[in-house]
């Protein structure tokens, strides 16, 4: 079904509502300019202890597992960057932070809940408690910024992506890793949490996620061999998340 409804990235008014599942009450549209697919109902929530050990079961479980994650995420990073700062925004409890950091990389996270970023202190990392909206660092900071999962919670994507540009040094590169709308839970109407989180104000498409960052003056560097392979992914469906890295241009 197409609504007249304005896309809130380019303004288009043809935007078609995403079916999912019988119990997710939130409403979805995709963009038939752009190809964002948004969440009309975003509603940002409170990310404290209740939901890091309650409500979203207990994150810290699988954290062996997370970070292992990380590590290669890291390693796909590693292709287009140079080792140096990197800061990872919406960090949670430190594990892509800590990945970097067995990596050889000077890392630290910005998290906005405070019990997640105490926590991760408690484990040794770098993190600060702040907002992906304002961040309290310098101009050209950091060679590797990133968002693992976190960018879909933000918002404002202009103002956090603005952040993110502004505190990273000239040919340093930010990785984002959000949940991908042509996955196959979500083209079928299954159970996917990429749908039925009221604090996701997007899921992703390569498309979009790239002309986005290239309108921002970002330049798209995912590694030749990488993008074939989560172009097939793609293709098939079974990419459960976008990922897509971009450099900012130098000078």
């Amino acid at each position: 079904m197409t609504r007249t409804l304005k896309c809130p990235n380019c303004g288009c008014e043809e935007n078609r509502h995403m079916a999912t599942t019988p119990e997710c009450k939130l409403g979805w549209y995709r963009c038939a300019g752009c190809d964002m697919v948004w969440n009309k109902d975003y509603n940002l929530r409170e990310y404290n202890e209740d939901y890091f050990t309650g409500c979203a079961g207990d994150y810290d479980d699988c954290r062996m597992k997370r970070v292992a994650t990380g590590m290669r995420r890291v390693l796909i990073a590693r292709m287009v960057s140079k080792k140096g700062r990197l800061l990872d925004i919406g960090c949670s409890m430190g594990y892509f932070v800590e990945a970097a950091g067995k990596l050889g990389y000077d890392a630290e996270g910005v998290e906005i809940s405070k019990y997640a970023a105490e926590y991760a202190r408690k484990k040794g990392l770098k993190v600060n408690c702040g907002d992906a909206l304002n961040l309290s660092y310098p101009d050209n900071t950091f060679s590797v910024v990133t968002y693992m999962n976190s960018l879909e919670h933000v918002g404002d994507l202009d103002k956090s992506l603005s952040e993110a540009y502004r505190v990273l040094a000239p040919g340093g590169c930010v990785m984002i890793v959000g949940p991908n709308a042509n996955y196959w839970k979500m083209l079928t109407k299954q159970s996917y949490h990429g749908w039925e989180k009221p604090d996701h104000c997007v899921t992703f498409t390569y498309k979009f996620l790239r002309n986005y960052l290239t309108a921002r003056d970002f330049e798209i560097v995912n590694p030749p061999v990488y993008s074939f392979f989560r172009f097939l992914l793609n293709a098939i469906h079974l990419d459960k998340n976008v990922t897509v890295l971009a450099r900012k241009k130098a000078g």
